[in-house]
C-alpha cells in the first residue's frame, strides 16, 4: 500500500492558533506531492507519541481518499471511479527539519515520512462526505472545508497517476494545507463531520 500526499491545493486553513510550515504556497511547485510509507499510519483511537528528533511537530489537515481500482494515467473525469471511501487525515511534519530541508534543497522525506506521521480517521462512503469537518485540538476549534480547495480532486489524482500506478488500498491526501496544528503532549485531537459524527480521535503523548 502506498500513501500519496499532495501539497498546496488548499488555502482555507488559517486558524489563529495554527502554525505555518510552508512560508507560501508559491514556494511549492505545481503538482507537487510526496509519498509516505504505510508504517507511518496511526488509526483513530491510537496515540501519537511526539518524537524527539525535532522541537516542533505540526499536523496538516486534508481529506483522505482510498483507492478501489488499479489505474495509471487516469483522465480527470474518470477519477471518481477509482475511489469509493474517504476520511479526514492529518499529515504530521517535523516543522524545523522541513524548513531546513526546503532551504537547503534537500529531500523532504526525513521530515514527513517517519512513523506516526499520517493520522487517519474512520473511512466513510464517498457519497456521504459533505466536505466539511470540525477540528478540535488543544482546547480550540476550527472548521476545515473543501470549499477552500484550490484545484479539483480529479486533476490532482490524475497527475499522481501519470507517474505512479495507483492500486486498490492506496491512500491519497490531495489537499495538504500549508498551515496546521502544533502537537504538544497532553493534547487531544478530534474531528467531526457536519452531522456531528466523530470520525477521528487521537491523544498526543
Amino acid at each position: 500500500m502506498k500513501i500519496f500526499a499532495a501539497v498546496g491545493n488548499h488555502a482555507g486553513f488559517i486558524p489563529a492558533y495554527g502554525e505555518s510550515v510552508v512560508p507560501s504556497d508559491r514556494d511549492i511547485p505545481h503538482g507537487f506531492w510526496y509519498e509516505i510509507p504505510d508504517s507511518s499510519i496511526i488509526r483513530s483511537g491510537n496515540p501519537f507519541f511526539v518524537p524527539d528528533f525535532d522541537t516542533r511537530f505540526v499536523a496538516l489537515p486534508s481529506i483522505a481518499v482510498r483507492i478501489c481500482k488499479l489505474g495509471k494515467g487516469i483522465a480527470p473525469r474518470f477519477v471518481p471511479r477509482y475511489y469509493d471511501e474517504v476520511t479526514f487525515g492529518l499529515s504530521v511534519v517535523a516543522a524545523d527539519r522541513l524548513g531546513d530541508s526546503m532551504v537547503r534543497g534537500l529531500p523532504w522525506t526525513p521530515a514527513v515520512a517517519f512513523d506516526g506521521s499520517c493520522m487517519l480517521g474512520r473511512f466513510i462512503p464517498a457519497e456521504e462526505c459533505g466536505g466539511k469537518f470540525l477540528i478540535k485540538a488543544g482546547g480550540n476549534e476550527v472548521a476545515w472545508s473543501l470549499d477552500s480547495a484550490c484545484r479539483h480532486i480529479g486533476e490532482i489524482i490524475s497527475e499522481i497517476s501519470r507517474g505512479c500506478t495507483i492500486k486498490t488500498g492506496d491512500i491519497i491526501l490531495p489537499y495538504i494545507s500549508s498551515a496546521g496544528i502544533r502537537l504538544l503532549p497532553g493534547d487531544h485531537i478530534s474531528v467531526m463531520t457536519t452531522d456531528s459524527s466523530n470520525i477521528l480521535e487521537i491523544n498526543v503523548k
